[in-house]
């Protein structure tokens, strides 16, 4: 049996545990000279494991460095960077045999042995080590006697009846079949093998788990390890004017002051702690320096940090690495003071002082990054660092804004340049012209900078799909921790100005349209000023005056389009979509839509002998069919209003027919979609609604006449509900049923 230690963590911890977790992984966090992957690789080698696996992708090259150290030489463990999938990479190392799988995301010594013996006497296809949860937060484990039915989400110890204590035996058998698994966790991979009716069961620990998901749940470790026999022998400490109340740990080299007072203190080595100063139950770093008459209570003072004199730290402070804390200041209880901030003499802090732009970064669904009003060009070229940090050294961007940000653009393709990204400039232009060039000049990514009350930037790939979510999740941590690529002057990116380019996507549209129109005179309308002026200049003058007049409005952010004419009356933008895509079929080209769009779209394309692929927002290995097509120029219409109302009046045109007449051949639906605040995630959504998940769109409920998607949002800010139906009130009803089903259910 081998051994695999994970040292990946997941954003929701991360986040919690910052700024000590900034500069240095929790595995590699030291607490009176012991860390969480020392103590995980020790536990596996002592219960007989001679193959041991580190695996990580979180400042892997500090996690590299720590396992060349001594205490590692006989233990040999073998560092492998996890850069794709989770699942994949676990069957690459197990080979064909049974694993023991641990997170180094804590101080305690496991019981393995009594978990190995549990698997060999039961032969699951997992075992997995639970206990009951002593303090704070842990992940929620549900067991029907032995066997797991739910792991997974964070919860109040206690409301648990038992938590995951981060280790698991998996056997060759259950493990081969989750290849490409979407799983990025051992619990997200324990999760679907449970709910794959996999034979998963739990190894109870009576001893108990203390979970480590924030700074405060360090100072309790801490405290148990010192109160463990991980004190130090303060006899050969100097007594003259040295207050030691034990138990401590003092680490080497360290130097102690005349008047200093240390109480259930945890001193690492090199540390300087001034006269007079006074710590109880604090954890000091690495070199940090205390100054004279400092007084901290359960604080953490990180490496190479300098605490002035007369300051005073409040309980569960933390000072992030190498920061400097003026004279007489004070630092308010729970405060989290980020790595290389500086806080001037006398100051108060009662609010966090972040590193970067002050906060952390999150994307949304669409890949947009909205700043707070006001925001400066410094706040763009730091973000568009973390973009190329997260891309590959000489990956291609094209780059654009909206009016009023010029000086937000000029600044953002220097950040990307710095990171050795070439950029592409074509000024200001709209999102649908950036998406076209995209795939016109084969770059790699593209950003555009709209400043509409808040600057938004909105970052997209080839067709304007969103980016994939491994590389958003790259970009937030490089922003939130301030990790950039840092290169010399000669390897910056370079930049290249193709604001002439932009009338390739005029002529991409006039290529879509008839050189004029016959029965139709199409009216445009949209809230942008530059949309209104490109849409004129193209459509009216193919304009059939005597024809039928039909209305087309365009969304402010140029995705979406709806048409309304006498006849009709309102169409909506994904009856419109239904046309275009009639369009590509009858004309033997396939297309692709979201997983999320109506089922009409499946029956029209079953009725013409279409080809139509479904792919999910968020990239998957079993849709790279489909994205392919939607990346198509002649599937823009799917995600660009314009394109959408070419694409539909050179139909109208050519057929010459009506818009009434082109939409009696499209099946008639209604959908809806609400927003619904819930932390919940896609795993305890399926649980209450009793449904099956599709992909990294949720989970959805049909029954052939209606259907719902519910979708979580990213970072867990809530869900969105899609549903459609045959008839309006039924899709608005199925919709409020959802909701009112999920909040009885997840109340509970």
């Amino acid at each position: 049996m081998k051994a695999v230690i994970l040292c990946n963590t997941d954003t929701e911890r991360t986040s919690a545990l910052l700024p000590v977790t900034e500069r240095i992984p929790l595995c590699g966090f030291e607490i009176a000279g012991v860390t969480p992957l020392y103590r995980a690789v020790q536990n596996a080698y002592s219960n007989g494991m001679s193959d041991i696996y580190v695996i990580g992708d979180y400042l892997t090259r500090r996690i590299e460095e720590y396992l060349l150290t001594d205490r590692f030489k006989n233990m040999k463990p073998k560092f492998c960077q996890y850069e794709s999938n989770f699942a994949n990479k676990l069957n690459e190392i197990a080979n064909g045999e049974d694993i023991l799988v641990l997170n180094a995301d804590t101080y305690q010594a496991l019981p393995l042995d009594k978990l190995i013996a549990f698997y060999n006497e039961n032969r699951p296809s997992a075992a997995v080590l639970t206990a009951e949860c002593e303090r704070g937060f842990g992940v929620n484990v549900r067991a029907e006697g032995e066997k797991m039915t739910e792991i997974g989400g964070l919860v109040l110890c206690e409301k648990a009846e038992q938590v995951f204590c981060g280790a698991a035996i998996l056997s060759a058998e259950a493990l081969e079949p989750l290849n490409n698994s979407p799983a990025n966790s051992l619990a997200e991979l324990l999760s679907e093998l449970a709910d794959g009716g996999d034979d998963v069961l739990v190894c109870l620990e009576n001893a108990g788990f203390a979970p480590i998901n924030s700074p405060s749940d360090l100072i309790e470790a801490a405290h148990t390890l010192l109160a463990n026999g991980g004190a130090s022998d303060i006899s050969e400490l100097p007594k003259a004017g040295i207050t030691v109340i034990e138990p401590v740990y003092i680490g080497r080299n360290v130097t102690l002051e005349k008047g200093c007072v240390l109480e259930n203190t945890v001193v690492g080595d090199n540390a300087v702690i001034g006269a007079r100063a006074w710590l109880n139950g604090c954890i000091v770093g690495e070199s940090a320096n205390i100054g004279a008459g400092v007084q901290g209570e359960n604080a953490i003072i990180c490496v190479n940090s300098h605490v002035k004199a007369s300051c005073m730290l409040e309980e569960n402070c933390v000072i992030g690495e190498s920061s400097l804390i003026g004279s007489g200041a004070r630092v308010k209880s729970g405060v989290k003071i980020y790595a290389e901030r500086r806080v001037e003499a006398g100051e108060i802090v009662s609010a966090d002082v972040k590193c970067g732009h002050g906060g952390e970064l999150a994307l949304d669904e669409e890949g947009c990054c909205t700043f707070p009003s006001g925001a400066t060009p410094s706040d763009a070229a730091r973000f568009a660092m973390a973009v190329g940090t997260a891309l590959r050294e000489g990956s291609t961007a094209v780059c654009s804004c909206a009016e009023g940000s010029r000086s937000m653009l000029a600044a953002f393709e220097s950040g990307l340049e710095s990171a050795g990204i070439t950029v592409f400039s074509i000024g200001t232009a709209t999102p649908q012209q950036t998406m076209f060039l995209i795939n016109r000049l084969g770059a790699d990514v593209g950003m555009c900078i709209n400043n509409g009350g808040s600057d938004k930037i909105w970052l997209m790939s080839r067709g304007g799909l969103p980016l994939e979510l491994k590389l958003q999740t790259a970009m937030e941590r490089a922003c939130s921790l301030a990790r950039y690529r840092e290169l010399p002057n000669s390897y910056y990116g370079t930049h290249c100005d193709m604001s002439d380019c932009k009338q390739l996507y005029k002529i991409y549209l006039n290529q879509i349209l008839p050189k004029a129109f016959v029965g139709l005179n199409a009216d445009v309308r949209t809230a942008d000023v530059a949309l209104a002026r490109l849409s004129d200049n193209i459509i009216r003058p193919k304009n059939d005056l005597s024809g039928e007049r039909v209305i087309f409005h365009i969304s402010g952010d140029g995705r979406a389009c709806t048409a309304y004419s006498d006849a009709t009356g309102y169409v909506t933008g994904e009856r419109l979509t239904l046309l275009a895509a009639k369009a590509n079929f009858e004309n033997g080209l396939p297309v692709a839509l979201p997983n999320t769009f109506p089922l009409a779209a499946d029956k029209l394309a079953e009725q013409l002998g279409g080809k139509l692929y479904r792919y999910f927002e968020q990239a998957g290995d079993d849709d790279d069919a489909a994205r392919a097509v939607a990346e198509r120029p002649d599937n823009f219409f799917v995600r660009d209003g314009l394109a959408l109302l070419c694409t539909v009046c050179n139909y109208l045109s050519s057929h010459r027919t009506t818009l009434a007449q082109a939409m009696a051949d499209i099946p008639q639906f209604y959908s809806s979609q609400r927003f619904a605040a819930s932390k919940a995630s896609a795993g305890e959504i399926c649980r209450v609604l009793g449904c099956r998940r599709e992909g990294g769109d949720g989970v959805m409920i049909s029954d052939g006449t209606t259907r719902a998607m519910v979708r979580p949002l990213r970072h867990r800010r809530g869900m969105v509900i899609f549903t459609e139906s045959v008839s309006c009130e039924a899709a608005s009803e199925l919709c409020d049923e959802v909701i009112r089903r999920l909040k009885m259910g997840l109340d509970k």
